[in-house]
């Protein structure tokens, strides 16, 4: 029974780090597009946070 139960920590552990790993990678890439955005919008020459 030890067995099992730390193959279900070990899965849970796996998940959790995946989750964790695209939650990241999304914030990344909303990052990076708000930057190309932001930078957009000055070469334009408006002016503040657009929204």
């Amino acid at each position: 029974m030890r067995n099992i139960d730390n193959n279900k920590q070990n899965s849970d552990t796996v998940e959790s780090k995946a989750r964790s790993l695209m939650i990241n990678k999304q914030r990344a890439a909303r990052n990076r597009q708000q930057t190309v955005f932001s930078r957009s919008a000055a070469e334009i020459g408006l002016n503040g946070e657009i929204s």
